[in-house]
């Protein structure tokens, strides 16, 4: 919002806070389960609706993260089900059995990020950004399919607003996944991965040794408009190869930015509370 002196007052309601405008050019994301951002780029706002009933002032230049929405973060999450659908494909949800998906985070000083109900991935080409550079690890349990017959494949994934950044600093991006060719590698644990020991990576990417490219897929600078679904003969192959129950793919924004308050792309993970969590569909 740029907003005009004659409009001094100016207020947004999100599920968190209220935001008043004091003149001034700022921005605000936020989702249904809360999970706000403010961002002041010239002037000032004022955020109420804090907790015990405060106020704060933001001036340019500052922002204000409020809420985490991770209403099930504690909880022990629902399992799903594999999934019988029209035209013989099986659905494999990261909730099915020993599925799982996380995501970390460089400058992570040690927290994990697997409780949470998004998993997040950015890129930045600039050092500012660099500390907020983030990739998502996804595994499915296909111990129950006959994997060395599987015609198709697909990944869908769900995107969410993260309440990190702003999509219209980012250009269209590019993301690539891929599969976790050494098996050892499927016995990454929720709780324990980090930046560091995030499964097929290096510090600057994908480390090839481990992991091979199977797929790309856009998301358009002002968003997706609604679930994405992946598919590649080469994600097909890639799970005809694995022998033990479990596949795991890495996936990476390889879109860079300018600006270091370009969005950060969230899909939902198995502990959203309403949204689908990422699934392997085969047939």
């Amino acid at each position: 919002a740029e907003v005009p002196e004659p409009a001094h007052g100016f207020t947004i309601d999100t599920p968190d806070i209220k935001v008043v405008d004091l003149g001034t050019k700022f921005g605000v994301t936020t989702a249904a389960t809360g999970n706000s951002q403010v961002r002041v780029f010239e002037g000032e706002v004022e955020i109420g609706g804090l907790a015990g009933g405060k106020m704060k002032r933001l001036t340019e230049g500052k922002g204000l993260h409020v809420g985490s929405g991770s209403t099930s973060l504690g909880q022990e999450p629902t399992r799903g089900e594999q999934l019988q659908e029209a035209g013989g494909w099986t659905a494999i949800p990261t909730s099915f059995g020993r599925g799982k998906d996380a995501y970390a985070r460089r400058g992570d000083n040690g927290q994990s990020f697997g409780a949470q109900p998004l998993i997040i991935v950015k890129h930045s080409d600039i050092e500012a950004g660099r500390n907020n550079e983030r990739r998502a690890v996804i595994s499915f349990d296909v111990s129950q399919v006959a994997t060395a017959k599987i015609a198709e494949a697909q990944i869908v994934l769900d995107p969410e607003p993260s309440g990190f950044g702003f999509a219209a600093l980012v250009p269209d991006s590019r993301f690539a996944v891929y599969g976790l060719t050494d098996e050892a590698l499927d016995a990454w644990d929720e709780t324990e991965v980090r930046w560091a020991s995030l499964p097929g990576c290096t510090d600057e990417g994908a480390n090839l040794n481990q992991a091979r490219k199977l797929a790309e897929f856009w998301i358009p600078r002002g968003g997706s408009g609604g679930p994405l679904t992946i598919r590649s003969d080469a994600l097909a192959d890639f799970i005809h190869q694995d022998i033990d129950g479990v596949v795991s793919f890495l996936i990476v924004r390889e879109t860079g930015e300018s600006d270091s308050n370009g969005l950060a792309h969230g899909f939902a993970s198995k502990e959203h509370p309403t949204a689908r969590p990422p699934t392997l569909r085969l047939k």
